[in-house]
C-alpha cells in the first residue's frame, strides 16, 4: 500500500529524530532563529520535510501553466540570463515553468543531485518544454565556470539554486570563493560564483522565488534583474548582488521559515565560532568537587545500529565519541571531579562539557 505524505514524514522523523542531521538542523535553527523554542524544533523539522516531499511531487505532477500565478513576468528577458532561485517551497516549479516558455536553459546542479536525479529532471523538463532538452552542468566540476560562460555565449540561459551548491572547491572556511553574509540572527558562507559569472559575462541575474499557495496552486515571483553597471568594480558588484539575492531569501524566511529546504544541510554553510580560550585551568586538579553536564550546549547522541556514543556540541556543530564509562558519568546529576582523570577533566572543563 502506498504511504500518505504524513506517513512518509512520520517514517523519516522516526529514522532521523536522533541523527546527526537532525541535531545539526536543530542547532542551526537555534542559531539563526533563536525565538523558535527548542521543544518546537521537531514539528518545525516535520514541516520542512513536508515541504521537501511536496516540492518533489509538485515537480513531477503539477502543471506549470494552469497551476501557477506569475508575478513580475516583465522581468523575464529574451536574451541569455542567469535565473537564480532558492530551495524555497515548491522550488522546482520555476525551472519547469521556464521550460514552457521555450527558453533554451541549462541547469547548474551539484554532482550528487545529477547522479541521483538526472533522468527524472530531464524527463520532466522535456515534457514541459514540448521536447526541448535541458542542458546540465556539474557545479562541482573544476570546469563549471568555463562551461557556464560557454552556455551563455551559445545562447543558453542558466538556472542556478544559489543557496545549495558547494561548488568545485567545496565549502572550506579558508576558501577564497566564499563571502560571509548576515542572515537573520547569524551569518552564512555563500558562494561568489553566480555574481562573478554575471560580472564577467555582463549577464543579468534574474532572481525568482516559488511559493505554494495551497493544493496545486503556486506563485512564481520574478524580481528586478541584477546587472553589473558601467564603472562598478568586481568586488563591489559581488557584494551588492549577493546582498540583494539573500535579502530576498531573508524576507521569505521571516514569513515562512519552514519553507526552506536548506535547513537540512545549512550546517555546510556556517562558520563555527572560535572556541573560548579564556577558561582558567583547574586549580589543584579541579575547580570544585561536583559538576553538572552542560545540557544547554551539548546533546547526547547514540546511533541505533551500533553501540557508538557521542556528545554533540550545538555551538561548534561537532560530535565527539565518548566511552561508556564517561557516558554514564555525564548522565549523573552530580559529576564527581575526583573520579575523572586529570587530563580528561581539563578537556571537559575547557570545552564547557561540564559546568
Amino acid at each position: 500500500m502506498k504511504m500518505t505524505i504524513e506517513q512518509r514524514i512520520d517514517q523519516t522523523l522516526h529514522q532521523e529524530s536522533q541523527t546527526i542531521r537532525y541535531l545539526l538542523a536543530s542547532a542551526c535553527l537555534k542559531r539563526f532563529i533563536p525565538t523558535i523554542p527548542e521543544d518546537s524544533h521537531t514539528e518545525f523539522f516535520r514541516s520542512v520535510l513536508r515541504n521537501q516531499i511536496y516540492a518533489w511531487d509538485d515537480h513531477l505532477y503539477a502543471d506549470p501553466v494552469s497551476c501557477c500565478r506569475i508575478v513580475g513576468e516583465s522581468f523575464i528577458p529574451h536574451s541569455p540570463s542567469i535565473f537564480c532561485s532558492f530551495h524555497i517551497s515548491s522550488y522546482r516549479m520555476g525551472l519547469k515553468y521556464l521550460g514552457t516558455r521555450g527558453f533554451p536553459i541549462t541547469l547548474v546542479a551539484s554532482d550528487d543531485v545529477l547522479r541521483a536525479q538526472r533522468e527524472t529532471i530531464q524527463k520532466v523538463f522535456t515534457a514541459a518544454s514540448g521536447g526541448r532538452p535541458l542542458g546540465l552542468i556539474d557545479a562541482n566540476s573544476s570546469q563549471s565556470l568555463l562551461s557556464m560562460i560557454h552556455a551563455l555565449r551559445s545562447g543558453q540561459s542558466l538556472f542556478v539554486y544559489i543557496d545549495g551548491n558547494t561548488g568545485a572547491d567545496g565549502m572550506s572556511n579558508t576558501n577564497t570563493n566564499l563571502f560571509e553574509l548576515p542572515l537573520l540572527d547569524s551569518s552564512l558562507l555563500v558562494r561568489k560564483g553566480v555574481s562573478v559569472l554575471s560580472y564577467l559575462a555582463k549577464t543579468p541575474i534574474i532572481p525568482l522565488l516559488t511559493s505554494r499557495q495551497g493544493d496545486n496552486n503556486f506563485k512564481i515571483t520574478f524580481f528586478d534583474p541584477i546587472m553589473p553597471r558601467e564603472g562598478v568594480t568586481r568586488d563591489s558588484y559581488i557584494k551588492a548582488s549577493l546582498h540583494s539575492l539573500y535579502h530576498i531569501l531573508e524576507q521569505q524566511l521571516l514569513v515562512a521559515p519552514d519553507s526552506w529546504e536548506a535547513w537540512l544541510y545549512i550546517h555546510k554553510f556556517v562558520r563555527p565560532p572560535h572556541e573560548d580560550e579564556n577558561i582558567n585551568e583547574p586549580i589543584n586538579g579541579y575547580h570544585k568537587d561536583k559538576y553538572t553536564f552542560n545540557g544547554e550546549r551539548y546533546r547526547f547522541y547514540q546511533r541505533d545500529n551500533d553501540n557508538d556514543r557521542y556528545i554533540f556540541d550545538t555551538k561548534m556543530l561537532q560530535a565527539y565519541p565518548v566511552e561508556l564509562e564517561l557516558w554514564d558519568m555525564l548522565h549523573t546529576k552530580n559529576i564527581c571531579a575526583e573520579t575523572i582523570p586529570q587530563d580528561l577533566l581539563k578537556e571537559l572543563i575547557k570545552h564547557r562539557v561540564i559546568l
